[in-house]
């Protein structure tokens, strides 16, 4: 096999793996699908003694999209900008909380006793959640710089809670385990192993004719 051949093979190779890790989506209810199927990796989910756990890695595009686009089709690129900067430090999971395909309680209300527990645990899910998450990434322990549980309108037996982490003190390319140490449902610890290769091979979002 003559050096030119195996140049012009090499050189194939390498721009088919560039084509592929940068693969885009412009439809956005598809990009959610490829973050939602849990063959791509950006879920994880778990059950211990009825308790239902599941981690959703949210890439930035999605978090841009949602602000960018939740009132209007179109946006002006300043603001748009404007709204991917605000993103470009954080990393975000939802940890998703609730019982398991067996049970139907409410997980704000299980193993309670009364309302004053209720409302201590709900001021916890509030305000104090982040002393119970961590990142585990190459051995070190990194603490969330904000977790916020989602606003709840109507009825509904599981809770959303936002965990962002500042992207500076991670690692890049290092698999992530998300740690959920449980001092409130009494789970133990738990962790979500999220992969460096199916991070690198989310396809990036095309926010395309939306910006004007």
């Amino acid at each position: 096999m003559g050096n030119s051949f195996r140049y012009i093979l090499l050189l194939s190779l390498t721009c088919l793996l560039w084509s592929c890790s940068q693969s885009s989506i412009s439809d956005f209810g598809k990009y959610v699908k490829y973050l939602s199927n849990p063959k791509n990796g950006l879920v994880k989910e778990k059950s211990v003694a009825g308790i239902s756990m599941k981690v959703k890695y949210l890439p930035n595009d999605y978090q841009v999209y949602n602000d960018a686009f939740k009132t209007s089709e179109s946006i002006d690129q300043k603001v748009f900008n404007d709204i991917k900067d605000n993103y470009s430090n954080s990393t975000t999971f939802v940890l998703t909380l609730g019982p398991d395909e067996e049970h139907k309680f409410d997980i704000t209300r299980v193993d309670l006793a009364d309302y004053d527990e209720y409302a201590e645990r709900i001021e916890r899910m509030n305000f104090n959640f982040g002393e119970f998450i961590s990142l585990e990434v190459d051995g070190i322990e990194i603490q969330p710089t904000l977790t916020q549980m989602e606003s709840l309108y109507g009825l509904k037996k599981t809770r959303d809670i936002v965990v962002v982490f500042n992207k500076e003190d991670i690692q890049p390319n290092a698999d992530i385990k998300f740690v959920f140490k449980d001092k409130m449902f009494n789970t133990g610890i738990n962790k979500f192993k999220f992969d460096k290769n199916d991070i690198a091979a989310i396809p990036t979002l095309d926010f395309g004719h939306r910006i004007m």
